[in-house]
């Protein structure tokens, strides 16, 4: 029985293993473009007009994030200082449709996305983080892709649907 349940158990892990090696070449673009967009967010935050701008707007930015960072009950644990100043993917999205980011600029499956991304980025980047959240550092990045991605979905910056959505706006 010790045999045949070492058997079944190889050929279970043989067909995991089978399946993340065809998961990881059917989408190893997939991979290497969210491994440049990674970088690239990277670069145009270190740029010095980007730092100037984030620099400016700290106080407001820090107040926004720890607003909603906040806004959500927390467990009582010994890492209730570390869930305050962190936003959850509910607290998130939330934030998403209450700044009219959702729907208006992006679609919500963009924001799924874009939060998954920078919480695997997290903790890729700490090994001993386990939450699955995004710290202020990260909530900053989420500014930058969130803007990106709109910029694309609106045309560009020149984009007629950028004209049209500010004549929008502009009428509210």
């Amino acid at each position: 029985i010790k045999a045949e349940f070492e058997n079944q158990e190889k050929e279970a892990m043989e067909k995991v293993k089978g399946k993340v090696l065809k998961y990881f070449e059917k989408n190893k673009d997939k991979l290497a473009i969210e491994k440049k967009e990674k970088e690239e967010v990277a670069k145009f935050i270190e740029k010095p007009a980007v730092k100037a701008v984030f620099e400016k707007y700290d106080v407001p930015l820090r107040y926004f994030f720890e607003f909603y960072s906040t806004s959500e009950h927390h467990k009582i644990s010994f890492e209730l200082d570390k869930s305050i100043e962190t936003m959850n993917y509910k607290v998130f999205i939330r934030f998403g449709y209450q700044s009219h980011i959702v729907p208006a600029l992006l679609p919500v499956d963009e924001m799924n996305h874009t939060y998954k991304l920078l919480v695997r980025e997290r903790q890729d980047e700490n090994k001993d983080e386990k939450m699955q959240v995004l710290d202020y550092k990260y909530f900053l990045k989420a500014l930058v892709r969130i803007a990106a991605l709109a910029q694309d979905y609106l045309g560009g910056q020149r984009g007629q649907k950028l004209e049209k959505k500010m004549e929008e706006l502009t009428k509210e």
